[in-house]
């Protein structure tokens, strides 16, 4: 049996959490502790990915009734939500509208094998790599900020997903709760927007 609450509100849940550690991402950039910024610049664009994946599970289930049960099962048993790899992936793909082909290659290389996760580390984890110190003062704020704006520009790009509901409707009231987001991640970002 479908529990269309609990799909409701792991929506909205996911997107408030990607938005308060985007606002916190803002804060500590605004502080020049760009390291820290950078991995919860990461951890808001993840859970933008884990949105998308959701938003996508629940397009399935309304468009396949007869098919609804098993695909939200499939969907609670899988380990794809807790994949750092694939929500980074699908951040892209339905965030960031970076498609997966020839122009894109580099960035799909990099997250595809890890590369965003493994900076993320690296911000937060001083280690030895061929024999030089990988150190989290590395994360610049050139580095950092890209982040934080790519997040950002994802946010704009889902818009309302987060407060459309299992059956991804539109409404007045979606519309109003993405505008009131978007205004505190706006008082956040646009004081360090370049």
């Amino acid at each position: 049996m479908i529990n269309t609450k609990l799909l409701d509100d792991y929506k909205e849940e996911t997107y408030i959490n990607a938005c308060r550690l985007f606002i916190e991402a803002c804060i500590l950039f605004a502080n020049n502790r760009y390291s820290t910024s950078f991995v919860l610049a990461t951890f808001s664009y993840e859970e933008v990915g884990k949105l998308c994946i959701i938003d996508r599970v629940c397009d399935a289930i309304c468009l396949n009734p007869e098919s609804a049960d098993r695909i939200y099962e499939d969907f609670f048993s899988s380990s794809n939500i807790n994949n750092h790899i694939i929500k980074h992936q699908q951040a892209l793909f339905d965030a960031s509208n970076i498609l997966p082909d020839k122009e894109n290659k580099r960035i799909w290389d990099y997250v595809s094998s890890g590369g965003l996760d493994q900076r993320r580390q690296s911000a937060l984890y001083v280690d030895v790599v061929n024999f030089k110190i990988k150190s989290p003062k590395e994360i610049n704020s050139d580095k950092a900020y890209e982040l934080i704006n790519m997040t950002y520009d994802a946010f704009n790009k889902i818009e309302d997903i987060g407060f459309n509901g299992y059956q991804c409707i539109p409404t007045e009231k979606s519309t109003w709760k993405f505008n009131k987001k978007m205004e505190e991640m706006n008082n956040y970002f646009l004081p360090i927007k370049r």
